[in-house]
């Protein structure tokens, strides 16, 4: 049996590459959910900026008597509190169903990965290659290697989910108020 050096960037390309492979459909989900998400902070910026704005623009007119009816007059200021909580809500659920099909993706990564490994092993033609400490050695860093792959996903969806959330707050954040 002859071992193959791979670099590390060669090993993330080819974990890469088998994720597409496995889970094409998973992955599509999770990277449209992680859209959908990151969406959510900078639409909550914008909803928070209205409210602020509207509460500033009625106090600066001094009418505070009954805060209630005030809010239920403003049809603007109304919107955007409900807005608010909507974005809220739907943040929610979103991070829900991404959570529930990226375990998906995480379970189907594993099995096939798993069941690549006992193939490969079930071809071997000699017991005698299970006493030898290399192909062991092997056989254990592959698991390692094969529970690692899930993590490796999850590192990718997050590092997604950050640049998705990232950049469109700081463009709203620098278009509202430098």
């Amino acid at each position: 049996m002859q071992i193959i050096e791979i670099s590390p960037f060669q090993a993330f390309r080819r974990s890469v590459a088998t994720v597409i492979q496995v889970v094409p459909k998973e992955l599509r989900y999770v990277t449209i959910l992680t859209l959908m998400g990151g969406a959510g902070p900078a639409i909550a910026i914008w909803l928070n900026k209205t409210i602020i704005d509207e509460i500033t623009r009625l106090l600066s007119i001094g009418t505070t008597q009954n805060a209630i009816a005030l809010i239920l007059s403003q049809p603007l200021l109304l919107s955007s509190i409900a807005g608010s909580l909507l974005v809220n809500l739907v943040s929610d659920a979103i991070a829900n169903i991404n959570a529930f099909v990226y375990s998906s993706l995480r379970d189907r990564i594993f099995g096939f990965v798993q069941g690549q490994v006992i193939e490969k092993v079930a071809t071997f033609e000699d017991i005698a290659l299970f006493e030898t400490p290399d192909l062991l050695n092997l056989v254990q860093l592959t698991e390692k290697g094969v529970q690692r792959l899930p993590e490796l996903c999850l590192r990718l969806v997050t590092m997604l989910e950050g640049i998705f959330i990232f950049i469109p707050a700081i463009l709203l954040s620098m278009s509202l108020a430098w």
